[in-house]
């Protein structure tokens, strides 16, 4: 067991991964990458760190583990306790799951677009069903048309706001666990 006492500060951790050094305890949660900074909640008497956000927990070691994507030895080695002969490995779990969030912000941007272009072409029809029903209020073809633009036209305006407004990771992956079978 590593004592908390050899291991840095965690204003000397964050400055050696490249974040911005936390005030009064807290920091932005640098593993999910959420925008508050205010998320991570540090104890540096204890050496462990706990986010509000995403619920990642644990020591000094595992906090750069995490950031870093390396395993056990090599977030060691980043912080000076144990040289290893080699550069450290990526972790496994970590690389999946890192994969894993690439894979659900890729699905946001796909359906985003996907959904806009729905959204767009709605629009287009309803105009032109406006302008077939202007000039005949009694024209099959502008009520059809108006009902094809108006049909799920609020599920589609749903689900974009959705994914238009998710702003961090955690707020992706929920939206993702809602709707990613229907698509």
């Amino acid at each position: 067991m590593i004592q908390n006492q050899t291991l840095p500060s965690w204003e000397s951790i964050f400055h050696q991964v490249g974040e911005p050094v936390p005030r009064r305890r807290r920091a932005r949660c640098p593993i999910h990458g959420g925008d508050s900074p205010t998320s991570l909640a540090l104890n540096d008497e204890k050496g462990v760190y706990f986010c509000h956000v995403c619920h990642a927990s644990g020591d000094k070691v595992d906090f750069v583990r995490h950031v870093r994507g390396t395993d056990f030895k090599g977030a060691l080695a980043f912080l000076g306790i144990q040289a290893p002969c080699k550069p450290p490995r990526p972790d496994p779990e970590i690389a999946r799951q890192r994969e894993a969030l690439e894979r659900v912000r890729e699905w946001c941007r796909q359906i985003g677009r996907c959904l806009r272009d729905q959204y767009l072409m709605r629009q287009r029809i309803a105009r032109y069903a406006a302008e077939k029903l202007a000039a005949n209020p009694e024209s099959p073809l502008g009520w059809e048309l108006l009902r094809i633009a108006s049909d799920g036209e609020s599920k589609i305006e749903y689900l974009l706001d959705e994914i238009d407004l998710c702003r961090t990771d955690a707020e992706r992956i929920r939206v993702w666990r809602r709707y990613h079978d229907d698509f």
